[in-house]
């Protein structure tokens, strides 16, 4: 292939999706572990926060990510999934790595990867990577390369079997556990709690801001297990909100290590408002394990955090907000957020789910909202599934509901619906809101 063309390495990746592959279950950790160590175990030269967590890990992420940049470290933030880019998983400070870098870094392990395939590698027999390996090989390869003070490092899914499971962080976090991937994680809240709670490892420390007393007991027995110290938002770590608007939230948050007062977020929803006291006890825990950041640091990096296709709202006339609510919870948080900024504005989904989320109990709590609805394919082949369950569901609750396969023409029939004062809200998979985000914005990889 044409190394030099951002467009191919984009493709090769994609195409990895597609081929047949040794399950985690089967591999574990030994498949990332061999890539890594073919590339000079590059996820070793540097420190990390490591953020699991069914919902807002994301939001989590680019907070303790902002806070460290705000603090004058160089911080790497490695994230799953994109939303305009491949690129975008790699991030550096508040962009994202460069054309340049990204496809030096993709070259690098390309042929790594390639020479594992084809049983160039002594010893190794477990076929091609992943598309999460390579690319969270890259990132390793590219932050080692340029000498990051620490990688903000999110979770695929799970944590146990998670290819970035194999970094030794200085604090590790759990944003909260509810039901999601199921079929891989496990049937219940503790099982996947049992999951996530595997990225807390001897001697770190670990912060979550689970509410369920079961899943606590979990990462309390596993903080335990390893001699982590572990701080809970809402116990030992408490927040005070102050105002929740359009412009954001203004709160404090007391950790056991000092008061932050003053504190605003420009990330919409009070559940931001819980992702910034978990990043907040996150980055006081890395202070007492030596590493300064200041209240200012702190003051500063939540205010310029931001993370496009989380409540964000790209159109005010027309109203248009997306989101990116892929499961029950999200969906719930969303529709609570909805309700608190904008009570009076009819609402028009633009809705498109993949096939292995829970599309009834979605559309449970966000049609309830809603006036009419367009149903849309998310743009990944193979992981739509049937989308009649999705329109089905839908007319248990309106009498408007248009399918409208062609992201293009469901965004136009989409806006047709939120004429006068209406809101168009496109939520579902994250993949869909990109898609409509590019259509409206222009934005591209």
């Amino acid at each position: 292939m044409n190394g030099n063309d951002l467009l191919a390495s984009f493709e090769y990746l994609e195409a990895l999706y597609h081929r047949p592959i040794l399950p985690p279950k089967t591999v574990g950790l030994r498949r990332i572990e061999t890539l890594l160590e073919l590339l000079g175990n590059p996820h070793r030269a540097f420190e990390s926060v490591h953020v699991t967590g069914t919902c807002g890990k994301g939001s989590t992420a680019t907070m303790i990510g902002s806070i460290l940049t705000a603090a004058g470290m160089k911080a790497g933030i490695f994230r799953s999934p994109h939303l305009d880019t491949y690129r975008d998983r790699i991030g550096i400070g508040s962009g994202s790595v460069s054309e340049p870098d990204w496809l030096a870094a993709f070259e690098i392990v390309r042929l790594v990867a390639e020479d594992m395939e084809a049983g160039r590698v002594s010893g190794y027999d477990l076929g091609r990577v992943s598309l999460f390996e390579m690319v969270w090989a890259m990132a390793a390869y590219h932050y080692a390369l340029t000498e990051v003070d620490f990688a903000v490092v999110e979770v695929g899914i799970g944590g146990r079997l998670s290819p970035t499971n194999v970094l030794l962080p200085e604090v590790s976090v759990v944003t909260n556990v509810s039901l999601d991937h199921t079929a891989v994680l496990g049937p219940t809240e503790v099982d996947i709690a049992r999951e996530k709670a595997r990225i807390i490892k001897p001697g770190n420390a670990a912060t979550s801001a689970a509410t369920q007393s079961d899943v606590i007991a979990v990462i309390r027995e596993r903080a335990e297990e390893t001699g982590s110290k572990l701080w809970l938002v809402g116990e030992e770590v408490r927040f005070d909100l102050h105002t929740h608007d359009l412009r954001g939230e203004t709160f404090s948050v007391t950790t056991p290590l000092r008061r932050h007062d003053g504190l605003e977020v420009g990330m919409l929803g009070l559940h931001q408002v819980v992702n910034a006291a978990t990043a907040v006890s996150a980055l006081d825990l890395v202070s007492e394990r030596g590493f300064a950041v200041s209240d200012e640091a702190v003051q500063r990096g939540l205010r310029a955090a931001r993370l496009p296709g989380r409540f964000e709202v790209v159109s005010s006339d027309p109203l248009i907000v997306l989101d990116g609510a892929r499961n029950v919870a999200s969906a719930t948080v969303l529709a609570q957020t909805v309700t608190d900024l904008f009570p009076d504005n009819p609402v028009t989904l633009l809705i498109g789910v993949l096939g292995d989320k829970d599309a009834e109990g979605i559309v449970d709590v966000l049609a309830p909202l809603a006036r009419s609805a367009v149903v849309t394919e998310p743009p990944w082949e193979g992981r739509v599934g049937d989308l009649s369950r999705l329109e089905t569901a839908l007319r248990h609750h309106l009498a408007e509901v248009e399918f409208r396969p062609d992201a293009a023409e469901a965004l136009a029939a989409g806006l047709a619906q939120t004429a006068g004062g209406g809101l168009l809200l496109v939520t579902g998979s994250l993949y869909l809101v990109a898609q409509i985000r590019q259509l409206l914005l222009g934005v591209s990889g």
